[in-house]
């Protein structure tokens, strides 16, 4: 039995203009698939693996976790990462140790009763936020909002010797965004740009926090497909044909090795 979702994505074209995109995506009652995400990050700490198995379109969002699974990280020099699971968060693995360094690559190995499941990943340089803009405008919005908006943004500049996706997060007063915010720099590469977060405005006063993070192609992929979905994630239901860079009988997700950088700020009163 199949059924259609309309997922709605936010997204910064190109990095630029800010649009709203529609994307189908047909979801079907399946088989149970293993889950993998898995994400490395440039700071120690913040690395994790997740596991799981996927449940039914129709099913409530309780899914199963995968524990006792075998898992490594190497890079491109040899070096063996452990992977070890949260006591506290069963299926749910992290390496203190292993920071993501620009320009490299990461293979991931999984091993569950096993079953094997691979993937790798290959980080570009890293993004710099040079600085963040705030526009005080009404936009119109003002009598209907009940406050007069801010709207934030970055200034970066984008590397102009390789293909870049990136995926930028903010926090208003330690709230995070309920959009996401991903983009590539098919436009823009090699240039200076400035890119809106047109979801979330700010009122005077606000503490801002901006992530921007840079993605291989594979985790922007596998990003907008599953963008913003209504009633699930990609994680909790068995979907059609999802965009995956993860190798494994019945496996679907994806392997990332990411690096960011943080920038705050305080709105003006």
């Amino acid at each position: 039995m199949n059924t259609r979702k309309v997922i709605a994505l936010f997204c910064v074209a190109g990095l630029v203009p800010a649009c709203e995109k529609v994307i189908d995506i047909e979801l079907n009652e399946a088989n149970k698939q293993t889950v993998v995400e898995a994400v490395i990050k440039d700071k120690m700490g913040e690395n994790y693996v997740l596991l799981s198995e996927s449940i039914d379109v129709y099913a409530d969002n309780t899914f199963p976790v995968i524990s006792d699974a075998f898992i490594t990280v190497r890079d491109e020099v040899g070096n063996v990462y452990v992977f070890e699971e949260i006591d506290s968060i069963p299926g749910k693995y992290t390496c203190p140790t292993l920071e993501a360094l620009p320009g490299k690559q990461y293979s991931l190995e999984i091993n569950i009763d096993g079953k094997i499941i691979t993937a790798s990943s290959i980080t570009n340089s890293e993004p710099l936020i040079d600085s963040l803009s705030i526009i005080s405008d009404d936009f119109g919005l003002a009598e209907f909002l009940g406050f007069s908006p801010n709207q934030i943004s970055y200034n970066s500049t984008d590397p102009g010797d390789e293909a870049n996706y990136y995926h930028a997060y903010i926090w208003l007063n330690g709230v995070p965004s309920q959009f996401l915010y991903i983009g590539h720099d098919e436009h823009i590469n090699g240039q200076h740009y400035n890119a809106p977060f047109i979801g979330d405005l700010a009122h005077d006063g606000d503490s801002v926090k901006v992530v921007l993070e840079s993605l291989d192609k594979a985790l922007y992929d596998y990003l907008y497909s599953f963008a913003n979905q209504d009633n699930s994630s990609p994680f909790s239901a068995s979907p059609g044909n999802p965009v995956s860079n993860v190798i494994g009988d019945n496996t679907v997700g994806y392997f990332a090795a990411t690096l960011s950088d943080t920038t705050e700020i305080v709105v003006p009163e």
